[in-house]
């Protein structure tokens, strides 16, 4: 199962696992949760209201077969790049989020097949019930501790902040 979540999310979810248990919160089934291929769930587009991209994005919902909310993918689309940032749910309060990012060896609009230079992964989980974000061990360049922290509660604001998702968030009861 862990060759399935990637080298980072792996390593994270075995330093984390134990810990999780003293806090009440399953890293791991966290883990898996975000790690979940979502072909099976039905896929919903809502039109994003506002715009974190220069090529424009979009939102895509799943759901379970009982109409659950499962979880929540967000598509960034650049010139150099894409970002796709996921959050996926045991429950409202504890949940997963990934950010994938990928950076191409040149502008899309080269006439050329699109290349991808570089692709980096983080994710972060969160165990709101006890106030515990489990994020990557990483210094920011600038010395800064705190960035991923930071970069943890700017994520899933953007989830939870944003209107128009608030209909499928109350999905999660």
């Amino acid at each position: 199962m862990l060759r399935k979540l990637g080298a980072a999310t792996a390593a994270l979810v075995l330093t984390m696992t134990s810990l999780g248990a003293a806090f009440g919160c399953s890293v791991l089934e966290l883990a898996k949760k975000v790690g979940e291929p979502l072909q099976a769930y039905k896929k919903i587009e809502v039109e994003a209201h506002k715009w974190h991209s220069t090529e424009g994005g979009v939102w895509h919902v799943y759901l379970s077969r009982n109409g659950r909310l499962h979880s929540i993918v967000r598509t960034d689309y650049g010139e150099m790049g894409k970002t796709q940032t996921r959050v996926s749910f045991l429950d409202a309060k504890n949940f997963g989020i990934e950010e994938v990012t990928e950076l191409y060896a040149e502008p899309i609009y080269t006439k050329r097949p699109t290349k991808i230079a570089s692709r980096s992964t983080v994710a972060y989980f969160f165990c709101d019930a006890d106030g515990v974000i489990y994020m990557p061990v990483k210094t920011a360049d600038d010395g800064n501790a705190g960035k991923p922290f930071q970069e943890a509660k700017a994520l899933r604001a953007l989830f939870f902040n944003a209107k128009e998702l608030a209909p499928s968030l109350k999905r999660l009861n």
